[in-house]
């Protein structure tokens, strides 16, 4: 489930607003990733080898960014930008505190993060890159491998099916 709504929902939506994106002036993809990142271990999909809501979650956002970047290169030669951001560690959220940990961030913090990847002018033309609430960082190593990216867009072809 967390793989269908944090990587395949977003990109599912993504490919359906396409047409009306490169048609804008200027269109912009950000997704709502997280550092929160953790390998994926391609042969072992569903976690049937030890099961956590944890690593399913994590697992799912580097999912999220690799096919971020995916997409990115797939309208390099659009006006439509394509980037993930981590909008802020720990926000003041039901999940956060369902889980236990106390909120070290507020959602407005990290709503003007997603804000800026939304409207920034500096912004306009940056595509394909992964920001931790303003700044640019490196996402799990994983999202750079070519393998895991054509696995992912399989998936993505297989689901879109």
């Amino acid at each position: 489930m967390r793989f269908a709504v944090n990587f395949l929902a977003p990109m599912a939506l993504s490919e359906l607003l396409i047409p009306l994106l490169e048609k804008a002036p200027q269109g912009r993809v950000v997704n709502v990733g997280s550092t929160n990142q953790g390998y994926f271990d391609m042969t072992d999909t569903r976690l049937d080898h030890g099961y956590s809501g944890a690593t399913a979650y994590r697992r799912s956002k580097t999912a999220l960014a690799a096919g971020t970047f995916l997409l990115a290169e797939r309208l390099r030669n659009s006006r439509v930008t394509v980037n993930c951001v981590h909008p802020a560690t720990r926000m003041d959220t039901a999940m956060v505190r369902d889980s236990g940990v106390v909120p070290t961030s507020s959602v407005e913090s990290g709503a003007e993060a997603v804000l800026r990847a939304v409207k920034h002018p500096k912004l306009a033309n940056v595509t394909g890159e992964f920001f931790d609430g303003e700044q640019s960082v490196r996402a799990h190593e994983q999202c750079y491998d070519p393998n895991f990216r054509a696995w992912l867009a399989d998936a993505v072809a297989r689901y879109q099916e």
